[in-house]
């Protein structure tokens, strides 16, 4: 709510959806702590809830959302009142106060085409966009469904890309593999593939080799006491599975031509030799004769070969 205090909230299996606060009720001095979990709340939802998550709204402030079925998902507004009006309009009955859970509902839909209204959908919500990330903008969120659509939102009304894939995705999780800062996507499916999505599009996918009953991804400390980037997976053989400092360099696909053109090294070696490093298509040709024909290498000025300076940098 942005009130600086922190509530509980619990989907239930009948699509409700209630909020409570702990209230501390123990003297002070006193190591014995008593309170009880206050009641604020209760929204009634159309379709299944799945998951539960927390966003930025457009203006900063924190939207407390949840996943309905066909790819779709409901921003619950947080409107309760401690106070003694709010007491009395608890306890009045169930019809005038089930006026006021629709309004507190506002459902969205990501897509006008929806092939299974009814299929399950997961959620997860502020997801980083990095160091710069630009506090007053609405948070980044995914979805995915349980027959394979995966999506990233910026708000409610921007969509960045959507992703079809042919496996049942049942787990979505948001994990920093770069550590560039940016939140990656990770989405799990019940054969074991998994799939994680940077918010540019380019993935990189991962089989492991059973089915999964349980998964999560997050930052946990499993050797040398520091939080590293981790993949759980729970299998229905009554194991659980880390993969520890899961890291890629990158997620955008590359060649070994872009690599070495970052290279100075490189280019110098190209400078002694006949072949033109502004040329790409002769750099190209070069590289492939030196890494597929070496016994014929092009000679350069001074005698010297694109093969001998290309073996130098190597060496």
């Amino acid at each position: 709510k942005g009130d600086g205090r922190c509530e509980m909230v619990v989907g239930y299996t009948d699509r409700v959806v209630r909020a409570f606060r702990w209230e501390d009720s123990s003297t002070d001095g006193s190591d014995h702590i008593a309170g009880q979990l206050v009641f604020l709340k209760k929204w009634l939802l159309e379709g299944q809830v799945d998951s539960l998550s927390v966003n930025p709204g457009p203006d900063g402030t924190p939207e407390l959302m949840v996943s309905q079925p066909g790819c779709g998902y409901a921003v619950l507004l947080c409107t309760w009142r401690l106070d003694q009006d709010w007491t009395m309009k608890r306890d009045q009955p169930t019809v005038s106060g089930s006026e006021g859970l629709v309004r507190d509902v506002i459902l969205h839909q990501t897509s006008g085409r929806i092939h299974n209204k009814n299929v399950s959908t997961h959620l997860i919500g502020s997801i980083s966009r990095g160091p710069s990330e630009d506090e007053s903008k609405s948070g980044l969120f995914a979805l995915c469904t349980l027959d394979g659509t995966l999506k990233l939102m910026d708000g409610s009304e921007n969509l960045l890309w959507s992703v079809q894939v042919d496996h049942q995705l049942f787990a979505l999780e948001k994990l920093d593999v770069t550590g560039d800062g940016r939140e990656e996507v990770v989405a799990c499916a019940w054969d074991g593939q998994t799939y994680i999505i940077d918010q540019n599009r380019s993935v990189v996918r991962f089989q492991f080799d059973e089915n999964v009953s349980a998964f999560c991804a997050g930052m946990f400390a499993c050797k040398e006491g520091r939080n590293k980037p981790c993949l759980v997976y729970v299998s229905f053989n009554h194991k659980i599975y880390v993969y520890w400092r899961v890291q890629l360099e990158q997620m955008e696909s590359t060649n070994l031509l872009k690599v070495l053109e970052e290279s100075a090294e490189f280019s110098s070696l190209l400078q002694g030799t006949s072949v033109d490093t502004n040329d790409t298509s002769a750099v190209r040709s070069a590289l492939h004769q030196i890494l597929y024909f070496p016994e014929q290498p092009e000679e350069g000025p001074g005698g010297e070969t694109a093969s001998k300076a290309a073996h130098t940098e190597a060496a």
